[in-house]
């Protein structure tokens, strides 16, 4: 690497940083960090059992081992401060900003194998200019501030190093790099197609020579990385199975219509990134001819038509288009899951293409002749970069805390279910049971079915003294999808009103269900100390302090049991 290229891109990770540094300030949000970081001790070690679990979990519909323990070293280094976990994504991605624009700057040198000395300086600048639209582009801020999505910036850290490898001809190296990035988070399952794709242009390895085109030769380069790719994707979708992340099948005509509105909105947001959330909900019963399927649909068939029209003029453009779809092909719904359309993290790749296309079309004006022409090109992009980290800025800020991202998150879709079931959690928290519930209805007349927010309104409804419409809306979360914490919770209820029986049917469900479920362990033997049921009381509180040592209830209650039946602890 040369000393002028190894300053740049430490100049580009340099600005990154200064773009994020606010999100070290940032605490953990109630969007899966208190699920899967602050609750969860399974990661908070390197012990034989923790790593088995890493190594063996698919926890929320991922396989993530490497992000498992990448989250262990933070915990290791810095306990629970959010401080440090947020260290590390932000300087994962001040990484990649610098690995974008060393695999750019082989990119554009090869689309330019003849040289002067001001194509040169053009061409690093427009290297730099492609890693600061992806470093700084709004669309990163939920990547890089949310620390349960880590597995963003961590995977992408390998994906970029596996390209680098390769345009480096490094193949041992880009094979480790690429099975580190699965490792992470399997988004870059596509990665031998785009690497098919980059021998087309600007490599321009496909030849014809004596016996023909050398496609074979190309293919069976890549053989390898299509084993590891198709590993990782067989592990992925039974991970998502195994989540109950996917959705059931829905019409033809709509499976394509959501296609189809995914491939646009990613490229219409990296021109046009304003009002971004977490995520965009679908809606019940929309229709596939709904007016925004229709515009997605029109949108690709525009993009597809200049890239028709252009192709031979901007032999780049067909190729970064075709980089795009490759990339967002495990996130475009070919295989439907969650109750998301579309969500702002799924470009952190898939957007690659289009600021390393931006990148070649700035080298063309930036080795101009013209020097007012150099100049204006130039400013422009330093205008439009500076655009983007002023933007950037502000959207990282509403990731601070759990109120910032829900208050936003409302202010840019008032009926948002999530933004409204998790502002409610936030406000009961506090106490705020009266608020907390009217969130959790907003919620409900959002999305019907959403059986979270009618246990969460429930759980308010019982603290604010109206015990019978919270049974009801218990029963009604059940109904919908089969729950150890609501029947917990409807146990709870029930044995407080007397009826016993109900609760100890409602707390055997629940041990059915989650064999772990503590509290149902310790309430299930009270229940049967209670009917003289004496050792199967017993073993079901040894097997909550097994579960959990910590726990002090169930060991008070077994030392007083033991006591009274004369028999030792």
């Amino acid at each position: 690497m040369r000393s002028q290229d190894r300053w740049i891109s430490w100049s580009v990770a340099a600005a990154t940083l200064i773009v994020f540094l606010p999100a070290l300030r940032f605490q953990f949000v109630n969007f899966d960090d208190g699920k899967y970081i602050l609750a969860n001790a399974r990661y908070l070690g390197f012990g034989w059992a923790n790593l088995r679990w890493m190594f063996s979990t698919m926890t929320a519909g991922h396989y993530q081992p490497l992000s498992w323990l990448s989250y262990a070293l933070d915990h290791s280094l810095w306990g629970m401060n959010p401080t440090g976990y947020h260290l590390t994504s932000v300087a994962l991605h001040c990484a990649n900003a610098a690995l974008v624009y060393q695999v750019s700057l082989r990119l554009l040198r090869a689309a330019s194998p003849e040289k002067s000395g001001s194509d040169i300086a053009a061409i690093q600048a427009a290297a730099a200019f492609a890693a600061l639209v992806f470093a700084v582009h709004p669309l990163r801020a939920e990547s890089v501030a949310w620390v349960t999505e880590r597995r963003d910036v961590l995977s992408g850290f390998f994906f970029l190093a596996t390209i680098l490898f390769y345009l480096d001809d490094r193949p041992a190296a880009s094979l480790t790099a690429y099975v580190l990035s699965l490792s992470a988070k399997g988004i870059g399952v596509s990665l031998p197609l785009v690497l098919l794709l980059l021998d087309l242009y600007p490599l321009r390895r496909l030849r014809r020579g004596q016996r023909g085109w050398n496609v074979w030769e190309l293919c069976r380069g890549k053989l390898p990385y299509l084993v590891l790719a198709a590993a990782s994707t067989a592990v992925g979708v039974y991970a998502m199975g195994h989540g109950d992340a996917i959705r059931r099948p829905t019409g033809a005509l709509l499976w394509a219509a959501r296609i189809l509105y995914g491939a646009a909105f990613y490229a219409r947001k990296t021109l046009l990134p304003s009002g971004l959330i977490p995520l965009y909900e679908i809606v019940p019963g929309e229709s596939p001819l709904a007016p925004r399927y229709v515009l997605g649909a029109l949108q690709v068939l525009a993009l597809v038509s200049v890239v028709i029209v252009r192709r031979r003029e901007w032999p780049a453009l067909p190729i970064a288009f075709a980089c795009y779809l490759a990339l967002l092909l495990p996130v475009l719904g070919i295989v439907p899951f969650g109750t998301y359309l579309v969500a702002d993290r799924y470009s952190y790749l898939a957007c690659l293409s289009w600021a390393v296309l931006g990148a070649a079309i700035l080298r063309i004006g930036a080795a101009s002749p013209d020097g007012r022409r150099r100049a204006a090109c130039l400013a422009a992009a330093a205008a439009f970069v500076c655009a983007l980290a002023v933007q950037t800025r502000a959207q990282i800020m509403t990731w601070r805390d759990s109120e910032a991202l829900w208050r936003h998150t409302l202010a840019v879709d008032p009926a948002h279910p999530l933004a409204h079931n998790n502002l409610g959690i936030l406000l009961a928290g506090r106490g705020g049971y009266a608020e907390a519930a009217a969130h959790y209805r907003s919620a409900i007349a959002a999305r019907p079915d959403y059986a979270d927010a009618r246990n969460n309104l429930a759980i308010a409804l019982e603290q604010l003294g109206q015990a019978a419409a919270a049974r009801d809306e218990y029963r009604r979360s059940l109904a919908l999808r089969p729950d150890a914490e609501v029947d917990v919770n409807l146990a709870l209820l029930l044995a407080a009103q007397g009826d016993a029986a109900q609760a100890e049917t409602l707390y055997r469900d629940a041990l059915r269900l989650d064999p772990g479920n503590v509290k149902a362990h310790n309430n299930l033997a009270i229940i049967l100390l209670n009917q003289g049921k004496a050792d199967e009381g017993i073993a079901h509180l040894r097997e909550a302090i097994r579960l959990q040592p910590d726990y002090a209830l169930p060991r008070r209650t077994l030392d007083w049991v033991l006591r009274r039946l004369g028999r030792r602890p």
